[in-house]
């Protein structure tokens, strides 16, 4: 990730979402005070190819499957 001091390395834990923040501790602007940095964050942001070939797909539908949870299933009503 870029900072303000050059490149730092940013570890994703398994189950990030997009749009989730994770925080790169020490890394942002410097305090007033004189005593110290600030954190610097950073929101992930998941991109899918908006045309994936046929293998791309079929990927796709192998993660799908080995993980069945639906996000969305706490906004039906049953």
């Amino acid at each position: 990730m870029p900072t303000l001091e050059g490149k730092a390395t940013l570890k994703m834990p398994a189950g990030t979402q997009s749009g989730q923040m994770l925080r790169l501790r020490g890394k942002g602007m410097p305090r007033p005070n004189g005593s110290g940095r600030g954190d610097e964050y950073v929101r992930v942001q998941v991109t899918v190819p908006k045309h994936p070939d046929q293998r791309t797909q079929e990927l796709f539908q192998e993660i799908a499957e080995r993980n069945p949870e639906n996000p969305r299933s706490h906004l039906v009503k049953e």
